[in-house]
């Protein structure tokens, strides 16, 4: 048993120095150059070194980049020193550079996600970017903040020098409303107006209007007139000072609003507005719009009843924009009882400061500055800032 193991032993050990034979002998190098005379670079293989040569041009042969040449090559065996050539430099150049690049550690990547200054650059343009669409989006009636004036008399208390703010947005709160390309919209627009310098009566808010509503928005996109019916809206809007309080309690509907009760409503209204815009100019810059809004009431109170002829049925406000430019104007009302007109216009004009305010004045004459003093005359101006949507 023993000598049977020996003999297979010793069968097993020429099979393996037979093997070993062929592959040295297939793996030896079809040049006139000995395998054993050609020493391995230190810190590489072959293999390594000849994946980062570079690609032969379509003029070179691709083997005599590989092959190496005789004369050269025995120069550089028979002396160590002798100075490397430019592709072997390059290699030794990027084999540094591969191992001295930085690790990509926790402190790395902290580094660069909170004091990049590219990365800050790239995320800074982004929010700008962002902020600024989706302004276009929630801009309704303007945003703004005002000293304003009054050149004619207040009534009561108040005092002619007073502060005026506006925060008005719309919220789409169903896109694609009613399976069509149309929008449902929350709007809301509150005016107040601070009597900031009254120190005396303890400054106070002497009016505040609310705007809340609702409405559906359809792009059109029809040309016509030499411009284009950008929008359409349909919707239902709820206009008043909500004031309330004993004083102005009632019984019913059909009782008037008492005498002491500031309380004044323009009723719930049907909304019904255009949006027709004409671009001009050689490259288009200039924008030119038409804004017409026009409301059947749905009256149920008896307060205020001769509100129509000084707000009318209609209104319409004309703008222009151009690069930092906003210019409006408002007329009111387009539609009423012509034969006892109570007109009023508003003007406005913003220019930009810079992605997100604009400085902006605000000219008033007429009616209805607010809806308390709906029956009375004004005169007033104003000069602030405004969010800038345009």
């Amino acid at each position: 048993m023993k000598k049977e193991s020996i003999k297979i032993f010793k069968y097993f050990c020429v099979f393996a120095l037979v093997v070993e034979a062929y592959a040295l002998e297939s793996s030896a190098p079809k040049s006139g150059v000995p395998q054993s005379s050609i020493s391995q670079p230190k810190g590489d293989s072959w293999q390594n070194l000849l994946r980062s040569v570079p690609k032969p041009t379509s003029q070179e042969n691709p083997q005599s980049i590989l092959q190496p040449n005789p004369q050269t090559n025995s120069q550089t065996i028979s002396n160590p020193q002798t100075t490397l050539s430019p592709t072997s430099q390059s290699i030794s150049k990027n084999t540094t550079a591969q191992t001295g690049k930085p690790k990509n550690t926790f402190l790395h990547k902290t580094k660069a996600h909170f004091f990049s200054p590219r990365t800050y650059k790239e995320r800074a343009q982004k929010a700008q970017d962002s902020y600024k669409y989706y302004m276009q989006i929630f801009e309704h009636e303007g945003t703004y903040f005002l000293f304003y004036h009054s050149f004619t008399p207040m009534w009561g208390i108040n005092d002619r020098n007073e502060l005026k703010f506006q925060l008005s947005a719309k919220i789409p709160i169903w896109r694609g409303a009613f399976w069509s390309k149309g929008s449902l919209f929350f709007g809301y627009t509150q005016t107040m107006w601070f009597q900031q310098f009254n120190f005396r009566y303890s400054s106070p808010v002497r009016d505040t209007d609310y705007k809340p509503s609702i409405f559906y928005s359809y792009p059109v996109g029809v040309e016509i007139l030499g411009g284009r019916l950008e929008e359409v809206r349909f919707g239902f809007l709820h206009y008043s000072n909500g004031i309330g309080g004993e004083e102005c309690r009632r019984e019913s509907f059909e009782d008037p609003t008492p005498s002491d009760c500031r309380s004044r409503s323009a009723a719930n209204r049907l909304m019904l507005e255009a949006i027709w815009e004409r671009d001009f100019g050689n490259q288009k810059q200039h924008n030119f719009g038409a804004h017409i809004s026009a409301w059947p009431y749905i009256q149920q109170r008896k307060d205020n009843i001769d509100l129509p002829e000084y707000m009318g049925y209609a209104n319409i406000k004309l703008y222009y924009k151009h690069s930092r430019h906003l210019a409006e104007v408002h007329f009111t009302p387009l539609l009423a009882d012509y034969a006892r007109y109570h007109a009023s216009v508003r003007l406005g004009y913003a220019f930009g400061l810079n992605d997100f305010t604009s400085l902006y004045v605000q000219y008033f004459y007429g009616y209805g500055d607010n809806l308390y003093e709906y029956n009375h005359i004004s005169h007033r101006l104003g000069i602030g800032l405004r969010v800038r949507s345009f």
